[in-house]
């Protein structure tokens, strides 16, 4: 005669899981928590192609990806934009400008900007419409 396994405490320990489950779900947070005051370096809130830094605001094409390459110790941000075919926005907060250049702007509220754009070897045809539009977009 064949017999099938099936232990008698296996439907009650599987409640048991449930339950434990539908306990801990409030103690999941709802949302992304705060930015913590006391974690080093500068802030920075991305929603939907818009950058919030704190100091300056600006908004990017969706399509392109953000990278924060400053460390996390440095309160100066150096951010860069990346288009789908390669080509580069970057952007460089400066703490004061000591030789005013062709690629440095300054906000009102004093924040120092160096950018640059670095086209791929075979850019999109309207990458720098869109480098244009990200740069043009900078406020404080």
């Amino acid at each position: 005669m064949i017999r099938s396994w099936r232990p008698a405490c296996a439907p009650a320990a599987l409640l048991v899981i449930i339950h434990a489950l539908v306990a801990c779900a409030p103690l999941l947070p709802a949302g992304d928590p705060p930015p913590s005051p006391n974690a080093p370096g500068a802030f920075v809130v991305v929603t939907e192609g818009r950058l919030d830094a704190g100091h300056f605001r600006l908004e990017f094409p969706p399509t392109w990806t953000l990278v924060k390459a400053s460390p996390a110790d440095v309160a100066r941000l150096h951010l860069a934009f990346v288009a789908p075919d390669g080509g580069l926005v970057s952007l460089i907060q400066l703490a004061s400008v000591e030789a005013p250049g062709d690629n440095q702007i300054q906000l009102e509220n004093g924040v120092v900007l160096t950018v640059s754009v670095e086209p791929a070897a075979d850019p999109s045809p309207n990458f720098l419409t869109q480098a244009e539009q990200l740069i043009a977009s900078i406020s404080s």
